[in-house]
């Protein structure tokens, strides 16, 4: 409720002559469903990279759907509940692709706290999929997005698992390129400008990983990676594993 209403000053017929105005107290304050994205993510089985517009104005029409409702009045009715397809993960489910450990980039306080962070599902709707989160005092986190229904395979569709397509963002489609055209031999058919030109392509559907390094490695590894790109140098290192 905004802080303006919190407090509201009412004149009545009673209090219309007098000098000091009726002040009444609203009612308690409610809290209404909200969302943070701080711990989303995408992974195998739990993609969405497939989905056209209309998937995500589907998604973000649920989710302000889900704002008009009090938190605790949701949540003791079964009912609207039901309608939801609201309720707590089964890890024990069949099929089931992942479990709560592989969330691992979530922190560890949560993760293995499921009595106090059990991680929850409703419906984006019947036939778009779901979205899987847990609550923390009055903010759900979102953390995958479910188009297939995978979370909880289906007895009715003999608990079967689709795959799905994690979406490439801008910044590491622009990273590919770069590594790219470094592996690229200028020779007298050096095409690296015709590359350049392309950039950024925003088709990259190949594994990426990002990673960080402290300084002092960060200046070992730039010495030794000389002319090699990045690729190279990891194919390289698992080639002598």
């Amino acid at each position: 409720m905004p802080p303006e209403l919190k407090n509201r000053i009412v004149v009545n017929e009673n209090s219309y002559n007098s000098k000091k105005p009726v002040v009444t107290k609203s009612r308690p304050e409610q809290k209404y469903w909200s969302f943070s994205f701080k711990y989303f993510r995408e992974i195998e089985y739990f993609g969405v990279g497939d989905k056209n517009a209309s998937w995500f104005i589907s998604v973000l029409d649920k989710l302000k759907d889900m704002c008009n409702y009090d938190i605790d009045s949701f949540l003791a009715n079964a009912t609207i509940k039901q309608a939801s397809r609201y309720h707590k993960i089964n890890w024990e489910q069949k099929n089931i692709p992942l479990a709560r450990e592989d969330f691992n980039w979530i922190d560890k306080s949560i993760i293995q706290n499921d009595d106090e962070f059990p991680f929850v599902q409703f419906q984006i709707s019947k036939s778009l999929g779901r979205v899987v989160g847990f609550w923390y005092e009055s903010i759900f986190y979102i953390v995958i997005l479910d188009p297939m229904h995978n979370i909880q395979p289906a007895k009715s569709y003999n608990y079967a698992v689709d795959k799905t397509k994690i979406a490439d963002n801008d910044y590491t489609s622009l990273l590919m390129d770069i590594d790219k055209i470094r592996r690229i031999s200028c020779n007298h058919d050096c095409n690296i400008y015709k590359e350049l030109c392309l950039i950024p392509t925003k088709m990259n559907t190949s594994n990426f990983y990002y990673f960080s390094l402290e300084d002092d490695y960060y200046a070992e590894f730039t010495e030794k990676i000389k002319d090699k790109s990045i690729t190279e140098l990891i194919e390289l290192g698992i080639a002598s594993l």
